[in-house]
C-alpha cells in the first residue's frame, strides 16, 4: 500500500510539474473595423511587456512590473487547463475577426497556439483576465524594442539563436540563464534611474552631439556589476557619463541556473537627447 501511495504522489509531482507555466504571451491581431492590436508577455519575475501596435491607447513597446507573487499566483491558476494537451491551431469562426494567439512556456517546452479565440471557452476568457491584470499597471515607455527579460536592448536581432544553457559552470559568463539577474525594481525602474540620474555632457550640448551610447557589463553571483564596457560609443564625454551611472546603480538579484548564482552578461542602451 505505502508503495502504491509513493508511486501515486511521484506521478502527481510529475503532472504538476508538467503543467507548470512560466510564461505566456498573448496577442490580438487586425480585423478590418478598428479592433485593438497588441501583444503582451507576462514573466513569472512580475515582467510585463506591452507592445501597442494599433486602435491602442498605448503605441509602441511599454514595460511595468508587478508583484512576483501575484503573478505566480496568475500563472498557477492555468495548471488546471492542461495546456500541453491542447490544439496548436483551431479553425477560426471568421475571417472578419480578430483572432488571438498565443504562447505558453510549460517547463522548458513552448505551446504555441493560434486562433484561440474559436477553441475552449477558458482561452476566450485567459485574454480578459490578461487585460484584467494589465489594466492598472504602471506603464513606462520604452524607447527601444524590448527583450524577453524585459529589458530594453538596442542590439537585439530578429533571429536571436541564444538558448539557456543546460549545465552551470562557475567560471562561465552567460547571456541567458533561467533566471536573469533583476535591477531593484526591475526594468521600468532601472530606465527611472537612468533618465532620473543621467547628466548630458557640456561637451556634446556645445558640439551639437545626440545619440546612444550602448554599454555591456557583468552580474556577478552576488549581485555586484563588474567588467563594464562601452560597446557604442558617442564620445564628447558621452561614454563617461553612461559608465558613471552603470557604476553607481544598486546591487541586482544575481541571475540563476539550475538554482545557482551566476555571472550573467547584459547589454543597456543610455540616451542622450537634448529635450
Amino acid at each position: 500500500m505505502k508503495i502504491f501511495l509513493f508511486i501515486v504522489c511521484l506521478f502527481g509531482a510529475a503532472l504538476c510539474q508538467a503543467q507548470k507555466v512560466t510564461y505566456l504571451k498573448m496577442g490580438r491581431t487586425p480585423c478590418f473595423g478598428r479592433c485593438p492590436t497588441y501583444e503582451v508577455e507576462l514573466f513569472k519575475n512580475g515582467n510585463i511587456i506591452y507592445r501597442g501596435k494599433k486602435n491602442v491607447d498605448r503605441i509602441g513597446d511599454w514595460v511595468a512590473k508587478i508583484e512576483s507573487k501575484k503573478m505566480i499566483a496568475f500563472l498557477k491558476t492555468l495548471d488546471k487547463y492542461k495546456l500541453a494537451n491542447i490544439k496548436n491551431n483551431y479553425k477560426p469562426v471568421s475571417t472578419d475577426l480578430p483572432h488571438i494567439v498565443y504562447d505558453f512556456q510549460i517547463n522548458k517546452n513552448t505551446k504555441h497556439v493560434t486562433n484561440a479565440e474559436a477553441g475552449p471557452a477558458y482561452l476566450n476568457d485567459l485574454g480578459l483576465k490578461i487585460d484584467a491584470l494589465i489594466a492598472n499597471a504602471n506603464w513606462t515607455k520604452s524607447e527601444e524594442k524590448a527583450t524577453a527579460e524585459g529589458m530594453p536592448d538596442p542590439i537585439a536581432i530578429e533571429n536571436d539563436t541564444r538558448q539557456i544553457p543546460a549545465d552551470v559552470n562557475e567560471d562561465q559568463i552567460y547571456t541567458l540563464v533561467e533566471e536573469m539577474p533583476e535591477y531593484p525594481g526591475g526594468a521600468a525602474a532601472m530606465m527611472d534611474y537612468i533618465k532620473r540620474n543621467s547628466n548630458f555632457p557640456e561637451e556634446a550640448k556645445a558640439a551639437g552631439i545626440q545619440g546612444k551610447v550602448v554599454a555591456n557589463f557583468v552580474i556577478d553571483e552576488e549581485g555586484k556589476i563588474i567588467e563594464v564596457n562601452i560597446v557604442r560609443s558617442l564620445g564628447y564625454g558621452c561614454d563617461e557619463e553612461a559608465l558613471r551611472l552603470i557604476n553607481s546603480m544598486p546591487k541586482w538579484t544575481p541571475g540563476k541556473q539550475k538554482d545557482k548564482p551566476v555571472k550573467v552578461r547584459l547589454v543597456v542602451p543610455i540616451n542622450f537627447y537634448k529635450k
